[in-house]
């Protein structure tokens, strides 16, 4: 008989209020899915699912369409801003303030939001037809590649990875 192994934590607890419905961690004999529960003063509880139900794991690095677009908002908001006081300077006034630093700072964290927008994505499909899924935040990728990582590794090791086409 076969010991039981860690491979991945996916979620820690501290997150757990923000990422329901998706797999917490991984080990060679079953996956922790947190699951919402209605009602509860948590808001969820983790559920054991044996690894034998699972029949295959299908990874995807994604971009997030929402945060590209909310990124190129706001870097396109700062310049645009900048160009509306150059063409209206004299109905500033004397005591007229612009918050260049303000406006800098915005159009550097608007390009970070779109050039930084990656995250990893495994869906664990599961006999039945049913799958559990996994979606670091944007701003997580490289946090979690070495969880990521592992989980691709115990998948080639079992047989269970699926390439998708990309």
């Amino acid at each position: 008989m076969e010991q039981e192994e860690f491979v991945a934590t996916l979620l820690f607890p501290d997150e757990y209020r923000r990422q329901l419905n998706q797999v917490a961690g991984l080990t060679s004999r079953r996956i922790d899915f947190l699951k919402s529960k209605f009602g509860s003063m948590s808001g969820g509880e983790v559920v054991q699912i044996p690894i034998e139900q699972c029949s295959g794991i299908a990874y995807k690095n994604s971009r997030p369409v929402y945060v590209i677009v909310a990124g190129v908002l706001l870097s396109l908001a700062a310049p645009l801003s900048l160009y509306v006081i150059a063409t209206n300077w004299e109905a500033l006034g004397p005591d007229g303030r612009v918050p260049v630093g303000a406006l800098f700072v915005a159009t550097l964290f608007g390009l970070r939001m779109v050039f930084g927008a990656r995250r990893h994505e495994l869906t664990f499909s599961l006999m039945g037809r049913s799958s559990l899924k996994w979606r670091s935040r944007p701003g997580d990728f490289k946090y979690k590649q070495a969880s990521v990582g592992k989980v691709l590794e115990f998948a080639r090791s079992k047989g269970l990875l699926i390439e998708r086409p990309r």
